[in-house]
């Protein structure tokens, strides 16, 4: 096995002879030590094929030179030629080395930080922090002290119960566990529970305080729903000291408010050209670098539309590497006028009415009633309509 492996490093050929003369070529080479293996014969007998060593080969001259029979090179194998080949593609063979060597350097680094378990705090901020301790991505992996880590997150987190920092690969990972602080209690500063709004009082449950209002009544706008005062009784039905508390309790008020909105008939219709031009935008460290001048090609354009594309490179790399790729795209665009149709126009309003709606329920309002009303007044469409609402009050107000 040793043999067949020494031979292969040091390479042999496949020779072919003449059949008529292969057997007296064959012969002299074995009386001058010249050693072949695989002998064998194709074509009927016209020629015979074997192997020997490369060193072998040179040692052929004497045979030749007697015998006349010139030894034909078939085929060559082992590692002497496979590296001659290679050296023939030196450029390739470099390539490939300077990759494995940018491998093996980028394999030892941190490529990616994984924060994971946080709630309260984001992200961003637990990568800002890390960044400050030189804990960054790109950073030396055999730098990274994961005990130390974790200490740090502990000290600088109070809200951090438990923090676990692991190194697999070239990725860092950081999983947190917040736990709940206990809420500092704050003073409760006397104050009076009034109406937000004028509306009529759908209900009222009085926690603290003394109810100025009954189910049914009306109210205005900054009236006392829930007083701060509350009178302290004796034996005998008297009133023997007054208290002041912050009132609480819950009042739910029904309003109405009245919703308007005007849509002029004529306005100015955009309307895309097609003509265009694509630019490509790199940012780096608010460093802009434009790899193509719009302004020049543009000046033509007297309005246009401008759509981008794109995002930072790598942002698993942190915020010290801000490196961003804009693909930005200049539409041209022409104004004419134009008039909206009464479909139109009730599409758009409808679609307002809507959202206004919506941003009233967010603001706590329910049980929203009430149709859009539009009509034509002059140059305009107009739309109206009463909401009526109901909602918790949660307006306090010192006296």
């Amino acid at each position: 096995m040793i043999h067949k492996i020494l031979t292969w490093c040091g390479g042999y050929v496949i020779v072919r002879l003449p059949g008529d003369q292969a057997e007296r070529f064959i012969n002299i080479c074995r009386t001058k030590g010249i050693f072949w293996w695989k002998v064998r014969w194709q074509r009927q007998g016209q020629y015979v094929y074997g192997c020997m060593k490369r060193t072998d080969y040179y040692k052929l001259r004497p045979v030749v030179q007697k015998t006349g029979v010139f030894p034909v090179v078939k085929e060559r194998i082992g590692g002497y030629f496979w590296l001659r080949r290679g050296i023939a593609r030196a450029s390739f063979w470099c390539g490939i080395l300077s990759m494995l060597c940018i491998l093996f350097l980028l394999a030892g680094r941190i490529w990616g930080i994984e924060v994971s378990g946080q709630s309260y705090h984001t992200k961003d901020s637990i990568l800002r922090y890390l960044e400050s301790e030189d804990v960054y991505g790109g950073m030396a992996g055999k730098d990274v002290v994961c005990s130390e880590i974790e200490a740090k997150l502990r000290k600088k987190y109070q809200d951090i119960g438990w923090a676990s920092v692991e190194k697999s690969g070239s990725k860092l990972y950081v999983r947190l566990d917040e736990v709940l602080l206990q809420k500092k209690k704050h003073k409760k500063v006397p104050a009076s529970l009034v109406a937000e709004n004028s509306g009529t009082v759908l209900s009222i449950v009085t926690k603290t305080g003394t109810a100025k209002v009954r189910a049914g009544d009306q109210v205005k706008e900054g009236q006392k729903l829930i007083s701060e005062k509350v009178k302290i009784v004796g034996d005998n039905e008297e009133v023997v000291a007054k208290k002041h508390v912050r009132a609480a309790g819950t009042v739910v008020l029904q309003s109405v408010y009245h919703y308007e909105d005007s849509l002029k008939k004529q306005y100015q219709k955009r309307k895309i050209t097609g003509k265009s031009r694509t630019i490509y935008q790199i940012n780096i460290k608010n460093h802009d670098l434009f790899l193509y001048n719009p302004l020049k090609s543009l000046e033509s354009y007297e309005k246009y539309d401008i759509i981008r594309e794109g995002g930072q490179v790598c942002p698993f790399l942190s915020c010290r590497f801000p490196v961003f790729v804009w693909k930005k795209t200049f539409r041209e665009i022409q104004q004419e006028k134009s008039r909206y149709s009464q479909e139109e126009a009730a599409k758009l309003l409808t679609g307002r009415f809507d959202y206004y709606r919506q941003q009233m329920t967010e603001k706590g309002c329910y049980d929203l009633e009430g149709e859009l009303v539009i009509r034509e007044q002059g140059d305009c469409f107009v739309g109206e309509a009463d909401i009526v609402y109901s909602k918790k009050q949660k307006k306090y107000q010192q006296f």
